[in-house]
């Protein structure tokens, strides 16, 4: 009986509109009728799913599935943080590869991973050291006084990929980077690999006119 009532209620709402319409400050108790509240207050979906439904795909799936869910979740914004802050402690590299990636899809928004991202400098895995370099490389300048010492450290890593990333992260730091210069250019003359050597010729220049501009304006030359 009460389903009757209910389904009458609304086909009369249909019918001839909300008595409250255009008289009232809608709120999430409206009808769908008169107003948008209703739609406001309901869960946000990717595809039909929402961010914690989209997250809970995360462990113990593939590469691809993993990519997947990041992106989504990147599309949910800044709220979807969380879930980057829990990967990136995980001790499966996967799940801690995509919590590096969403950080870095995340942004400015992301900054208070950054001490996660620093740690994630001395894993043992190449990929996961690079999203981490990526992460920091998309974080606002200012904030990465604090990574630069493990950045540069990434210099002399192994791989040619995490050095090369390294010293893009460098320059996205500008100025801050002004202690990491002579590393840069011993690089940039010694490094084996020709992509590095750019790499790193390219950081030292940049950073050193920053470093430049920087004592200029504090100056107040």
């Amino acid at each position: 009986m009460r389903g009757f009532w209910l389904t009458t209620l609304l086909l009369v709402v249909s019918l001839v509109g909300c008595s409250h319409q255009g008289n009232h400050d809608c709120g999430p108790s409206c009808c769908s009728a008169c107003c948008d509240a209703q739609a406001d207050t309901a869960p946000l979906l990717r595809e039909g799913r929402t961010a914690a439904q989209w997250a809970e795909r995360m462990e113990g799936t593939d590469a691809w599935t993993r990519q997947e869910v990041v992106l989504q979740l990147a599309a949910f914004g800044p709220t979807s943080l969380c879930y980057a802050s829990r990967w990136l402690d995980s001790a499966d590299g996967g799940v801690a590869c995509s919590g590096a990636e969403l950080a870095r899809l995340l942004g400015p928004s992301a900054t208070s991973t950054i001490p996660q991202l620093i740690k994630l400098l001395s894993h043992d895995q190449p990929s996961i050291r690079i999203t981490a370099l990526r992460a920091l490389a998309a974080m606002p300048r200012d904030q990465l006084a604090s990574a630069i010492a493990d950045v540069g450290s990434s210099l002399d890593a192994y791989e040619w990929e995490v050095r090369y990333q390294a010293a893009q992260t460098l320059q996205h730091a500008g100025y801050h980077s002004h202690t990491e210069l002579d590393h840069l250019g011993h690089r940039a003359h010694n490094d084996l690999d020709a992509r590095v050597r750019a790499a790193c010729a390219s950081a030292e220049a940049a950073i050193h006119r920053n470093w430049i501009l920087r004592i200029k304006l504090l100056r107040g030359i």
